[in-house]
């Protein structure tokens, strides 16, 4: 088995660099190669995955969320077609959560030594994609605005920290959502079951049914925000007049009035409002 190996040394407080060694001692017991790239900013990332050989059997990415989108969307933009293995070593990791080896980073390694390859769905919102969620409004810009080094201090703390101010000061911005205007506090619109911490927010919604997932909280006042935030931690939003829940493979959400921070993609700037978001069936063969 021939693999790529890309991993971000900066995420997850350095995570993966404490775990380097094992990592590559497990692959290379069984008998796997490893072409290894750090993604430090000093080389190419686009120039070491356009030029993996035919015979390569994939490409495994350390990294958090951010890291994955950047990979994915490199490798889609490049006709690079080839199975991609995830090791949680990032703050979040919020895709992790479907892997067999969920947050364990050795047994996400031998998942991908099983070489069982799956199909998963992707959004794409303006021609960018996304394996997880893109969002925008209070909360959901936090990984763009948290200082990276409270961030490595504190891990996902921080993301707390960044929030707080936010849900209390959040102005409602209007939105059209498929046509149905609404004024919202945030969107999520996601890949799965649910986003980080709230992955209870579609408990019987895959990764390989075609369809997306999107939840949009209304304008409510400062306590009752804590009150849907909790429902939706624990799953028991469903039927709350202040949350809006969609399903389907086509949503176009445009932003009527007020302000937000530029909507996010798995902790990355997205694309600007009008957001075009569609389901790519099946189209990321993944190690799971």
């Amino acid at each position: 088995m021939k693999l790529k190996f890309i991993y971000n040394p900066k995420a997850g407080r350095g995570k993966i660099l404490r775990w380097l060694s094992r990592i590559e001692y497990r692959f290379k017991k069984a008998g796997a190669e490893l072409e290894v790239f750090c993604l430090d900013g000093k080389a190419d990332m686009q120039d070491f995955i356009t030029k993996t050989p035919v015979d390569y059997d994939g490409i495994v990415v350390a990294g958090g969320d951010g890291t994955v989108n950047r990979v994915i969307n490199c490798m889609i933009k490049n006709d690079v077609v080839t199975p991609l293995g995830i090791l949680p070593t990032g703050t979040a990791n919020g895709f992790s959560r479907f892997m067999r080896g969920k947050h364990h980073i050795l047994k996400a390694v031998d998942v991908i030594l099983e070489n069982r390859v799956v199909m998963t769905d992707l959004g794409c919102v303006n021609g960018t994609y996304f394996i997880n969620v893109c969002s925008a409004g209070v909360f959901t810009d936090v990984s763009q605005k948290v200082d990276i080094n409270l961030k490595n201090k504190v891990g996902s703390l921080a993301y707390v920290f960044a929030g707080i101010k936010d849900l209390k000061e959040f102005s409602p911005i209007t939105l059209s959502v498929n046509g149905e205007i609404v004024e919202a506090l945030f969107f999520l619109v996601f890949n799965g079951r649910g986003v980080a911490v709230l992955d209870k927010l579609a408990d019987k919604a895959s990764i390989r049914d075609g369809l997306l997932d999107a939840v949009v909280v209304k304008k409510c006042n400062f306590l009752r925000r804590i009150r849907v935030f909790t429902k939706m931690v624990f799953g028991k939003h469903f039927g709350d007049s202040a949350v809006m829940f969609k399903q389907c493979d086509h949503i176009i959400i445009k932003k009527l009035n007020g302000t937000c921070s530029l909507p996010d993609v798995d902790g990355e700037p997205a694309p600007e409002f009008p957001l075009d978001i569609i389901c790519e069936k099946r189209k990321m063969p993944i190690f799971m």
